[in-house]
């Protein structure tokens, strides 16, 4: 069963990649205020079922998400979470707090994404079970060792409280939503595999308080070599020509590309296959490969390994390939790896992120070219 959602899963991402994409460049034309606001709609419901893509996928994986372990503000974390939903809870007329204890360090080393994502969802729940009054949140922490400590953040609203069902299903453990949604199921794996903890403390026809505890360690002084190093990696760069490989079947999400990369001068051609892919490479001159991973005659795989394989043959420099799959992004890092991939754009891709990518993985070959 696990193998059939994750594939399903992957098939609606990819499905996705269109949808998206040209709601993404409709957006950029001429549209009245009517068009806009139905694209908007649009765009918002693709959103929610990309996230719910993404949540069957992770939720149906038996392998267990590497913690990403890096430097950052706690603030700045929470504070970008809470900015964002406060604006959702304004809409139904509910108060937002939050509070840092003085003893919570800003400076931090943990799992940004689990602790972003976990307080996104359930405030999240929050306001959708909340009609009234408000929803506190509150920062605390609890020293273990001298340079850690474990991160504590209570989430209390004066919603309806949870279904009986509900609750029972989460103290039995029990991976199966019985509510609609997938959010406390999602939140339970995610702390767990950060060893951290998530419980109910309470929750009544007055309201519901929720727990969530993360290990932390400190940092001294400002931001880590490393953030600066991923801050220069997110920043865009000016574009410049390039001439592109896409190693690509579908015509759709051929299309798409060049759509976003109209404007750009860049130079494209198009391989239907992996084979295809290895011969033009190894007979043209590319500063850049954009590799699809399902493709007929030669996966993007075993295509990326063949290409590698002539390069350390012939002494040629290698050249920068970019995996473009709608597969779980983790199984896309360990999978590329192995075969010499440069990097990765996960589907469903938005124009700006395959711009970046492609100026940043595109610039070591333009200066080769110089």
């Amino acid at each position: 069963m696990e193998p059939l959602l994750i594939r399903l899963a992957n098939e609606i991402r990819q499905t996705l990649h269109l949808v998206i994409g040209l709601l993404e460049l409709t957006t950029e034309e001429p549209l009245s205020t009517s068009q806009l606001e139905n694209l908007s709609h649009c765009k918002a419901s693709a959103d929610q079922l990309l996230r719910t893509a993404n949540d069957v996928s992770e939720l149906a994986s038996s392998e267990p998400l590497a913690p990403s372990m890096a430097p950052f503000s706690l603030i700045c974390a929470i504070g970008e979470v809470v900015d964002v939903m406060r604006i959702l809870a304004e809409r139904k007329d509910l108060e937002l707090r939050c509070s840092l204890d003085s003893n919570v360090p800003d400076q931090i080393v943990a799992d940004k994404d689990v602790i972003q994502g976990v307080l996104h969802r359930l405030l999240e729940n929050s306001i959708k079970f909340t009609d009234s009054g408000s929803i506190a949140v509150s920062v605390t922490s609890r020293a273990v060792e001298p340079n850690s400590s474990v991160l504590i953040l209570e989430i209390a609203d004066t919603g309806t409280g949870m279904p009986s069902e509900v609750l029972a299903s989460h103290f039995q453990s029990s991976e199966v939503p019985l509510s609609p949604g997938l959010g406390l199921p999602l939140v339970r794996k995610r702390l767990s595999e950060a060893a951290g903890e998530f419980s109910i403390i309470d929750s009544t026809c007055d309201g519901t308080i929720l727990r969530i505890s993360v290990p932390i360690s400190f940092v001294a002084g400002g931001a880590s070599r490393a953030s600066k190093q991923q801050d220069e990696l997110s920043s865009p760069d000016d574009s410049f020509p390039l001439k592109l490989l896409v190693v690509e079947d579908s015509d759709e999400s051929f299309a798409l590309f060049q759509a976003y990369v109209r404007g750009e001068g860049h130079r494209v051609s198009r391989a239907l296959n992996g084979a295809l892919g290895v011969e033009m490479v190894k007979s043209g001159e590319y500063d850049l490969v954009l590799m699809d991973v399902h493709m007929p005659v030669m996966d993007g795989y075993s295509a990326t390994r063949t290409i590698r394989e002539w390069e350390t043959r012939s002494g040629r420099t290698r050249l920068p390939i970019l995996l473009l799959s709608a597969e779980d992004r983790l199984l896309q890092m360990r999978s590329g790896a192995l075969v010499g991939c440069s990097g990765y754009i996960t589907k469903p891709a938005r124009k700006s992120e395959v711009l970046r990518a492609l100026n940043h993985f595109g610039k070591p070959a333009a200066t080769r070219a110089e």
